[in-house]
C-alpha cells in the first residue's frame, strides 16, 4: 500500500472586477446590480452568481417580463491581478399584461395574484386558470367558470386575458349530522370548523365566525378527519 499525497496551492481568491448585463434595456442597470448578490470588489463565487441569475429572473417577473431568459454567464479571469469580469447575457422577451373581464366581486389585481402566472406557455396558462377556479370555489362560487385565456399583442406587450363568470355565491345555512348516537349534534358541531351562516354573519368577528357560512372544501375534509378521530378516542 502506498500513500498518495496531493499538494494544493489554493492561491488567493479572485475578486470581481466588473459585472455587465448585455441585452438589459427594460430595467435600469442599477436596479439589476442591486438585485445581484455579487458586486464589484467581492470575492468571486459561482454559487452566488447562480443565485443572482434566479434573483434577476424574479425581478423581471415582478415587472411583467415572464419570458426573460439568461444564458450561461461569461466569466473571464485575469491572472495578472487575479480578478474576474462577469458578462451576463439577458433576453428580456415581451412584457406580459394579465387582464380580466366578467369579474364583479374581485378586482383585477387580486385575481392576478391568485392566478400566479409565471410563464406564458400552455401548462402555465392552464395552471393559472385552475388557480382562479379553485379560488372562486373556496369562496362559495361553486359554479364559477373561467374560459381558456386568449393571447394578443398590444403596444409590443403580450396581453393574456381571462374571462371570468363568478356565478352565484353559495352559503352554508345549516350543518346536519346523521346517525348520531354516542354524541349529540351540538357536541359534534363544536368539533368542526365549518360554520352555518346564521344570524351573526353581519358582525365583524374574527376566528371561526369570520368565515361563517362559507364553504371551503379543505376545511370540510379536515372536519371529517377531526370527527373520525373524535369517535376513535
Amino acid at each position: 500500500v502506498r500513500d498518495v499525497t496531493f499538494v494544493i496551492d489554493e492561491g488567493g481568491q479572485a475578486l470581481v472586477r466588473a459585472v455587465t448585463m448585455d441585452g438589459a434595456k427594460a430595467i435600469p442597470a442599477e436596479d439589476l446590480r442591486r438585485r445581484l448578490p455579487i458586486h464589484t470588489g467581492d470575492p468571486y463565487s459561482a454559487r452566488a452568481l447562480s443565485r443572482g441569475l434566479d434573483d434577476l429572473r424574479e425581478l423581471y417577473a415582478e415587472r411583467g417580463y415572464l419570458s426573460m431568459e439568461s444564458s450561461t454567464p461569461k466569466v473571464s479571469h485575469d491572472s495578472g491581478d487575479n480578478t474576474v469580469d462577469i458578462a451576463i447575457p439577458i433576453f428580456e422577451g415581451a412584457r406580459v399584461r394579465v387582464e380580466f373581464s366578467g369579474n364583479v366581486e374581485y378586482d383585477d389585481e387580486s385575481l392576478t395574484r391568485v392566478a400566479g402566472l409565471e410563464r406564458v406557455n400552455d401548462f402555465a396558462l392552464e395552471a393559472a386558470r385552475d388557480n382562479l377556479i379553485d379560488f372562486l370555489a373556496r369562496r362559495g362560487h361553486l359554479n364559477a367558470t373561467v374560459d381558456s385565456p386568449t393571447q394578443t399583442t398590444r403596444d409590443e406587450d403580450v396581453v393574456v386575458a381571462f374571462h371570468v363568470v363568478e356565478g352565484p355565491r353559495y352559503h352554508i345555512d345549516e350543518v346536519r349530522f346523521r346517525a348520531v348516537e354516542a354524541l349529540t349534534s351540538a357536541e359534534l358541531y363544536e368539533q368542526v370548523r365549518t360554520r352555518e351562516r346564521g344570524g351573526l354573519r353581519w358582525i365583524p368577528l374574527v376566528g371561526l365566525l369570520a368565515n361563517a357560512g362559507r364553504y371551503d372544501p379543505d376545511v370540510f375534509l379536515e372536519d371529517r378527519r377531526v370527527l373520525e378521530l373524535h369517535y376513535h378516542r
